[in-house]
């Protein structure tokens, strides 16, 4: 906010006077109406987008929209999904005042794509954790069972490319993508962590060093096909 001092004086001399106004700021995703209306409006953008605003309470609703500011937030933005689990999908009335108001699990950013400072990805969820270098460790598991995994295949000819194993984990993939749609949250976490065995995943949020990012995770889920 701003303020604005105006000074009054008059012809004769008298003791002069001042008037104090505070100018607000419209709230984001809002913008000045103008002379005419002199009141915030939801910002053209959004309106355009089929996103409405609530002008009073500074709110918008963003009906499974991911709406945000990017770069240096100075430009607003709206992707019509969010990635899996990234988004809070329950939440349709939000304030863009909170940079992170639509994010999971310690998540924030552009499509919350990155973890809050002193957060890290982790293996086997979407969600961001507090971890510890020590965790780097656990590389020798990955590579003990990497080695297993594929003497296995070797041992018994099998592929994942045809054939019955390709079928199940083609399977997998169908149900961990669209689990929240196949079923409740009650039986979702179990469930979720037998299918990701299936998938060759963890199902669990498992640390590996502090700092890591998505796009080192992605990179070392080549790297270590057992993790």
């Amino acid at each position: 906010n701003s303020v604005l001092e105006i000074h009054l004086f008059t012809y004769r001399g008298d003791v002069p006077d001042t008037i104090t106004v505070n100018l607000a700021k419209c709230e984001r995703g809002f913008t000045f109406g103008g002379m005419n209306e002199k009141t915030c409006q939801c910002s053209p953008f959004l309106e355009g987008r089929g996103i409405s605003c609530n002008v009073t309470g500074g709110t918008i609703a963003r009906s499974g929209k991911w709406v945000g500011y990017y770069h240096e937030m100075s430009k607003l933005a709206v992707a019509h999904t969010c990635p899996l689990d990234y988004c809070m999908d329950n939440l349709t009335i939000i304030s863009l005042a909170k940079d992170d108001a639509l994010c999971n699990n310690g998540r924030t950013g552009v499509l919350c794509g990155r973890c809050h400072d002193n957060l890290s990805v982790v293996f086997g969820s979407s969600e961001c954790q507090s971890c510890s270098n020590v965790w780097l460790l656990s590389i020798l598991m990955y590579a003990t069972l990497g080695i297993a995994l594929v003497a296995i295949l070797f041992m018994f000819n099998l592929t994942v490319t045809q054939g019955t194993i390709y079928s199940l984990i083609f399977y997998a993939n169908i149900i961990q993508v669209n689990s929240f749609i196949f079923f409740s949250r009650r039986y979702l976490e179990p469930l979720q962590i037998i299918i990701s065995f299936i998938n060759l995943d963890l199902g669990f949020p498992l640390c590996f060093y502090d700092g890591m990012d998505d796009a080192t995770k992605t990179g070392l889920q080549f790297v270590l096909p057992a993790r």
